[in-house]
């Protein structure tokens, strides 16, 4: 039985639903493409005719698997001093998954690069990698 609107997604939902958490889903916009409206799942791309379709799918997707990250677009959250801009997702992959964190360096950032936090909070012992992700050492 077909789920969702888009024939791909329905292909590789099983293969998707595999997945181990954290696993970021957004919604997505190109105006460049004839088919616009997106579903980003990591490195895939479930591509929509229009806002309608896509939104459905996406409703039912956080359904079925209300343990991933639902990101209703791809909003710019932090742009640094040189230009550089980071979306929720990219600094939650910069945090290797850990939420908590990544809001942690949103609160922290001022000017400089995520990836500049973080290498102080390795250098300093405020965090610690283990099992692919960072741990917060001293959560104070």
């Amino acid at each position: 039985m077909n789920k969702f609107n888009n024939g791909d997604l329905n292909f590789d939902i099983e293969k998707i639903t595999s997945f181990n958490v954290p696993i970021t889903v957004a919604k997505a916009f190109d105006d460049n493409l004839d088919y616009p409206y997106a579903i980003d799942v990591e490195d895939e791309s479930y591509f929509y005719p229009d806002e309608e379709s896509r939104n459905y799918d996406f409703d039912i997707f956080k359904e079925m698997i209300p343990n991933f990250s639902f990101v209703e677009d791809k909003i710019i959250v932090y742009t640094t001093e040189s230009g550089t801009e980071y979306t929720f997702d990219k600094v939650l992959k910069k945090a290797k998954g850990n939420k908590e964190y990544a809001d942690l360096l949103l609160d922290r950032v001022e000017w400089q690069h995520i990836e500049t936090l973080i290498d102080e909070d390795l250098m300093y012992g405020e965090i610690e990698q283990e099992n692919g992700t960072y741990n917060l050492i001293n959560k104070n």
